[in-house]
C-alpha cells in the first residue's frame, strides 16, 4: 500500500480534508506533536467505470488512515467517513473521477467528481468548512477553487504528484 497522504485546500491556505464525528470537514492541521490521523488518506485506484465497466485509470477511494475498512462517500450530498458496507451503492458512493483542478491543473492540483451517473458534473467541494458533492454552477464564482485540492506528504509537506 502506498504512503498516507493530506489532502490540501486550493483555495483556503493551510487547510486540510479530514473526518469529525464521521464527517469530511475542511481544518487546519493540528500543532507540532499532536496526532494527524484524522487527516491521512490511502488512495484506493479503481480502474473500472462504474457504469459502463470499461477499465479507466482515473477512479479514486479515499480509504482512511486508521479505520482500514473507511472510505470517504458521498450521502445525501454530504461527504462522510463508513465503513464499507460491500453493496454497490456503497462502492458507486464511494468512488471519485480524479481530474485535473478545476481550478487549476497545473503544479498537481486536482478535482474529484462523483461516479454516479445521475449526479454528472457533481463534485467533491468545500462549503463553510464542510465537504459536499455538488453541482458546478457558472454562478458560484468560489466553486472551481472549493473543488480543488492537492495531495501532500505529511512528513515533509511536499506536494505528491
Amino acid at each position: 500500500m502506498a504512503d498516507p497522504f493530506l489532502l490540501k485546500s486550493r483555495n483556503i491556505e493551510g487547510f486540510y480534508i479530514r473526518h469529525h464525528n464521521f464527517e469530511a470537514e475542511l481544518m487546519r492541521l493540528p500543532g507540532p506533536g499532536k496526532e494527524l490521523e484524522d487527516f491521512l488518506w490511502f488512495e484506493q485506484v479503481d480502474g473500472r467505470d462504474p457504469v459502463d465497466g470499461v477499465v479507466r485509470v482515473r477512479f479514486r477511494a479515499f480509504q482512511h488512515f486508521k479505520g482500514k475498512s473507511h472510505f470517504l462517500r458521498h450521502q445525501n450530498f454530504r461527504v462522510v467517513l463508513q465503513p464499507n458496507d460491500g453493496t454497490a451503492q456503497f462502492a458507486q458512493d464511494s468512488l471519485f473521477r480524479r481530474l485535473g483542478g478545476l481550478k487549476d491543473a497545473k503544479d498537481g492540483w486536482e478535482s474529484f467528481e462523483a461516479s454516479n451517473p445521475d449526479l454528472k458534473d457533481h463534485w467533491i467541494r468545500h462549503h463553510s468548512f464542510h465537504l459536499f458533492v455538488n453541482r458546478r454552477t457558472v454562478t458560484d464564482l468560489n466553486f472551481v477553487g472549493d473543488a480543488s485540492f492537492h495531495k501532500e506528504d505529511p512528513s515533509n509537506g511536499k506536494p505528491i504528484d
